[in-house]
């Protein structure tokens, strides 16, 4: 399954949170491994230029592997940000005016936005993104590598001393974050990562509910030092809409 085959476990207790965590997502009769596309629908709270909090309405639209359009309205002006395939859709529209990133910064935007969407959907939904293989090891352990034409969960007892057992450490290419489940229903709770000025970035996923067969979150929140960088509430999500390439441009305001 495309959304699998981007794993890789190094120890069997990471397997086995990891894959729980997915059973759980999956808990309302869907499949994670079946995500094709995403719209999400609600409000948006973001700092503006003075650091004060603005509202608006957001949209987010994906369609997997490598489409995403995020559009944040506060007002008279559409903030875009996203791709389609390696073009970056990212634009700030405002009173009939657009303005585009420069060509300098785009392939820069680009992997900022490939990094966003890949933690964005591994926390809401464990899934994998293709642009990253991640590897998940426990807690304070190396581990071995899983063999991954067996299962750790029959083949190797769980070691019972991890230190932190509803956790686990996450790397790749460009990628690093702890992710944190919730004890009791084993859906994934937050994403901690490093920011770009070296403090701990935690994105929190939460008000989970059953959405086209997935216990999607409708509430997502980043937070930096206590301070809110990014907080969405959501009135509307689906599952696997039909939705084409062509939702997926700089002229597609909602």
């Amino acid at each position: 399954p495309a959304a699998q085959d981007h794993t890789t476990f190094m120890d069997p207790n990471a397997e086995n949170l990891f894959r729980n965590s997915r059973s759980a997502i999956s808990g309302g009769g869907g499949s994670v491994i079946r995500l094709k596309s995403l719209i999400m629908k609600g409000r948006s709270r973001v700092p503006g230029d003075d650091g004060a909090l603005m509202q608006g309405a957001v949209t987010i639209k994906m369609l997997l592997p490598d489409n995403y359009l995020r559009v944040d309205t506060v007002g008279p002006v559409d903030k875009m940000a996203g791709y389609s395939g390696k073009t970056v859709l990212s634009a700030i529209r405002s009173n009939g005016n657009t303005e585009y990133p420069p060509d300098a910064v785009r392939a820069q935007i680009l992997r900022a936005e490939k990094l966003r969407v890949a933690r964005l959907l591994l926390g809401a939904t464990t899934y994998v993104s293709a642009d990253y293989t991640l590897t998940f090891t426990s807690i304070g352990r190396s581990g071995g590598m899983v063999d991954p034409r067996q299962s750790a969960r029959t083949t190797v007892t769980v070691d019972s001393s991890n230190p932190e057992p509803n956790a686990v450490n996450v790397r790749g290419d460009n990628f690093a974050a702890r992710f944190l489940v919730d004890a009791s229903t084993h859906t994934p709770l937050r994403l901690i990562f490093p920011g770009g000025d070296q403090s701990e970035v935690v994105i929190s996923f939460e008000d989970r509910r059953e959405t086209g067969g997935l216990l999607m979150p409708y509430h997502i929140s980043m937070t930096a030092g206590g301070k809110i960088l990014d907080d969405l509430r959501f009135d509307e999500i689906l599952v696997n809409p039909e939705i084409g390439k062509g939702d997926f441009t700089q002229g597609n305001r909602r």
